[in-house]
């Protein structure tokens, strides 16, 4: 039985349904150079606000602090979807490159099977590269 990161940088590819804004898998896969697929903008907030982190018993801020001079939304508001989607806009789930997203199980299907995993995986693997070097 293969168990670990050797088996898992064996894989063609990953689908990562995400409960959370932020998941250790998405940058552990990333940074392998497995190619990721995961829901589309349209769908993701739906996915990621099911995360205890946008429990309103989290809302609250320093005294003197004012979060809406900032942002129109309070990351916590779970039940607006302008909230809700606003905030999954700044996760890495949507602004790091070489991220493939489906509408659809079908057009999963159909990703899985046509698109170019190696060139993907290569360009994953420069950007980790890249990014591994601007912080060190």
């Amino acid at each position: 039985e293969r168990i670990g990161y050797d088996a898992f940088g064996e894989f063609l590819a990953a689908v990562i349904f995400p409960y959370a804004f932020s998941q250790f898998w998405f940058y552990e896969l990333y940074a392998m150079g497995v190619p990721l697929y995961m829901p589309a903008r349209e769908t993701l907030p739906l996915y990621v606000n099911q995360d205890y982190a946008v429990c309103p018993d989290f809302e609250g801020h320093r005294p003197g602090h004012a979060p809406f001079a900032v942002h129109p939304h309070s990351p916590f508001d779970s039940d607006d979807w302008d909230a809700m989607t606003y905030w999954t806009s700044f996760t890495d789930y949507l602004v790091t490159p070489h991220i493939s997203y489906f509408v659809s199980i079908p057009a999963l299907l159909l990703l899985l099977e046509t698109a170019d995993h190696r060139k993907i995986s290569r360009e994953m693997r420069r950007v980790h590269a890249e990014r591994v070097g601007e912080a060190t």
